[in-house]
């Protein structure tokens, strides 16, 4: 009998290796990352397809990914448009020291161009990366707890899971499918079954969140070795390398 995983751990290799099967798109997923940073919540994983044109055009002008939240915030505000100082504190919302601290992130980070008597605009080559993002909660059997989490993740995600190592009441798919999230339960044999196709959207709610999400995910992308070439292997960083069109392996959907 299968008496289910002892430890939420053991099933994020697993489930990063079955990509193929809950990425759920017409073009395949670029890099699988663990562990990012929404407003509310962290996602367990993360499917990610890049914009290979802008990826390309910002690593020919050495623009590293910007993790920090107002570093981003500041690249948004005066992207196509010079601001000063304070006039990026007010539209962030931030104190002038405050802005201050998050423009030198951006400016290590070649993203940000700094003009004279302290005015500033994004880099013409500096925009979002990710084209598509599946985000996905992992939870033993806390159904409700892990649909919490998930429901944080769709403000920024295309589509959004909830993969269970034991299998939830009847009510857990009633939710699923009236919240629009994708559910599936995760067996130790190596088997995944769908509960709940995920309702996926063109564009999330929080460009800003998608934005932050995007920019950790290249940033563990590019630690990891990935380039915007034809022969890039994309890998989830935590663990083994997993190439983008690679099969679920052992995994079996049932």
């Amino acid at each position: 009998m299968n008496v289910g995983f002892r430890f939420e751990s053991e099933m994020t290799q697993l489930v990063a290796t079955a990509c193929p099967w809950w990425w759920l798109g017409s073009r395949q997923h670029d890099f699988v990352a663990a562990e990012i940073v929404g407003p509310d919540a962290i996602a367990d994983l993360v499917g990610i397809r890049f914009d290979e044109k802008r990826l390309k055009a910002r690593e020919e002008e050495g623009i590293s990914p910007v993790t920090d939240a107002l570093a981003l915030s500041a690249l948004r505000a005066c992207r196509g448009r010079v601001l000063t100082t304070r006039e990026l504190a007010d539209a962030c919302h931030v104190t002038p020291s405050g802005i201050r601290r998050a423009l030198v992130v951006a400016l290590e980070a070649n993203a940000m161009i700094r003009q004279t008597r302290g005015r500033y605009i994004s880099h013409p080559a500096w925009g979002p990366v990710g084209a598509r993002l599946v985000a996905v909660e992992l939870k033993l059997d806390n159904w409700r707890a892990a649909f919490q989490q998930a429901q944080a993740y769709s403000h920024w995600a295309n589509a959004t899971w909830v993969v269970l190592g034991r299998t939830p009441p009847a009510e857990a798919k009633r939710e699923a499918d009236r919240d629009g999230l994708g559910l599936a339960v995760l067996g130790t044999d190596g088997r995944i079954r769908r509960l709940s196709r995920p309702r996926a959207v063109r564009q999330p709610r929080s460009a800003w969140a998608a934005l932050w999400a995007s920019e950790q995910a290249i940033a563990q992308a590019i630690d990891a070795g990935y380039r915007s070439t034809p022969t890039h292997l994309p890998v989830l960083t935590t663990a083994r390398a997993i190439q983008a069109d690679a099969s679920a392996g052992s995994l079996q959907s049932a």
